[in-house]
């Protein structure tokens, strides 16, 4: 009974393990594009090991610019005499819209250590025009109205 409850901890622990192996992130800045401007669409990629990963996905409503690498983070760790190598890397989708309305990003796929993790779609929104800012009034009050050179102040701004 004991050495099924160690068999057992190991094959739970290496699942774990396994899952957190790797971990995706998408973001898309700005979060409302706007028809003619280019956006980005950035995938936060951490792997353990030195693999690179293989992104792919069907664009609808959008066409892609370009892609660069961005971000490279890689730490090494050892405990108990093994070696654990993470890696953190940003891959960048500049995107551009040619109509307002609806878009997507479809079929996304990211392949790592042969693999294949799928992800949700991403829905956009195309913007026309910039969304307008409502009115607003901003003041700045410091705390002191005579300063000597060299003097710092606090300043303190409400909207």
């Amino acid at each position: 009974m004991k050495i099924i409850k160690i068999l057992f901890l190991f094959l739970f622990f290496g699942i774990i393990h396994g899952l957190k192996a790797q971990e995706i992130d998408v973001e898309v800045n700005p979060p409302e594009p706007l028809v003619g401007e280019n956006f980005y669409v950035t995938f936060k990629i951490k792997t353990s090991g030195n693999v690179e990963p293989y992104i792919s996905f069907t664009p609808y409503g959008v066409a892609v610019q370009g892609k660069s690498e961005q971000g490279v983070s890689i730490s090494t760790t050892v405990i108990n005499g093994k070696f654990t190598t993470n890696r953190e890397q940003n891959y960048v989708y500049e995107l551009v819209a040619d109509r307002a309305g609806g878009a997507s990003l479809k079929n996304i796929k990211v392949e790592i250590n042969g693999k294949t993790n799928s992800l949700k779609d991403i829905n956009l929104n195309i913007l026309a025009q910039a969304r307008k800012i409502p009115e607003a009034f901003m003041e700045a009050q410091a705390s002191k109205t005579k300063v000597y050179i060299g003097e710092g102040i606090d300043v303190n701004y409400y909207l």
